[in-house]
C-alpha cells in the first residue's frame, strides 16, 4: 500500500508542469492539497485490494483509511501536511474547514493518556 502512495508522490514531484506552477504561495498550497488528496485516495484504493486478498492492515493504516472514508481527507491534508510547513494557513481557512479540522483532531489525532493506576 505504501508503494502506491510513494509512487503517486514521485509522479507528482517528477512532473515538470507541477514544479513550474509554484509561482505564488496560493498556487503552491492548492497544488499540494490536490497532490496529497490524490495520493491518499490511491492509498485507500490499494489498501482495499490488500483486504480483498485476505491480508490485514495495521491500526494506523486502518485509522487513516477510516478518516479518509469519513470525509476528513481535506482536513487531514491541511492539518497533517500543509500546516506543518505553513501553520498560519489554518487561520485563513473557512470556518467550516477549521471546524472539520478540529473534528478530525478530536476523532483521529488526539489520544487520551490513560489514567495511572
Amino acid at each position: 500500500t505504501y508503494i502506491t502512495l510513494v509512487n503517486c508522490l514521485a509522479v507528482w514531484e517528477m512532473e515538470e508542469q507541477f514544479s513550474c506552477k509554484f509561482v505564488d504561495s496560493k498556487s503552491r498550497i492548492i497544488l499540494k492539497q490536490i497532490k496529497y488528496e490524490e495520493c491518499l485516495i490511491n492509498f485507500t484504493e490499494a489498501a482495499g485490494l490488500v483486504k480483498e486478498f485476505g491480508l490485514s492492515l495495521n491500526r494506523r493504516d486502518s485509522l487513516l483509511i477510516e478518516a479518509i472514508n469519513s470525509d476528513y481527507l481535506t482536513a487531514l491534508v491541511y492539518w497533517e501536511i500543509i500546516a506543518c510547513e505553513e501553520p498560519a494557513i489554518i487561520l485563513l481557512l473557512s470556518d467550516s474547514l477549521q471546524e472539520r479540522i478540529i473534528d478530525y483532531i478530536n476523532n483521529y489525532v488526539y489520544e487520551a493518556i490513560p489514567p495511572e493506576e
